[in-house]
């Protein structure tokens, strides 16, 4: 919760950027996203510009960037609304023209409606693939370090967690 808190401040402070956290990984897992850090920002020795954002690696490719440093992405993302809708719309500009379009719809009678045909007609996008991995300069990253971290997706994950922390399997 610090950690969230610092990443809030930074994101306060450069209001251009959004803070990715990240957390140094205990095993390279292809299954995850990585944040590969590039050069500290000035004045801020905890942020960090991202050089690479990976989305779930080649299993080589995770060994490879774990072994240089890169972290595991939390998705845990701070930033104001306009640094997260600039970085929108510099990744995936079709879906914040069309969310623009629904701006001047909300809080009327159209509002549901235009909402429902955005879902229907929009294709998905991804935070992790489409928007953090081209993101560039608009994304930074804060590394938070001595936390036991996982992404709990999986049943086998959650096992790992619960022995690590004297529980039997459930």
């Amino acid at each position: 919760l610090a950690a969230v808190h610092a990443a809030r401040r930074l994101a306060a402070r450069f209001r251009e950027l959004v803070v990715l956290l990240g957390v140094p990984p205990t095993e390279p897992d292809p299954e995850l996203g990585y944040i590969v850090l590039g050069p500290q920002i000035t004045g801020t020795p905890e942020l960090r510009q991202v050089e690479a954002f990976i989305e779930k690696p080649e299993p080589a490719r995770a060994r490879e960037i774990s072994r240089a440093g890169a972290l595991w992405s939390t998705m845990v993302a701070c930033g104001t609304a306009t640094a997260l809708w600039e970085l929108g719309r510099s990744t995936s500009p079709y879906l914040l023209g069309v969310l623009d379009a629904l701006v001047p719809l909300i809080g009327t009678e159209e509002e549901d409606e235009a909402i429902d045909y955005i879902y229907r007609a929009t294709r998905p996008v991804s935070f992790a693939r489409d928007v953090c991995e081209r993101g560039g300069a608009r994304v930074a990253a804060m590394a938070i370090p001595d936390i036991d971290w996982s992404d709990l997706g999986r049943a086998d994950r959650v096992e790992r967690v619960r022995a690590r922390h004297g529980h039997a399997p459930a």
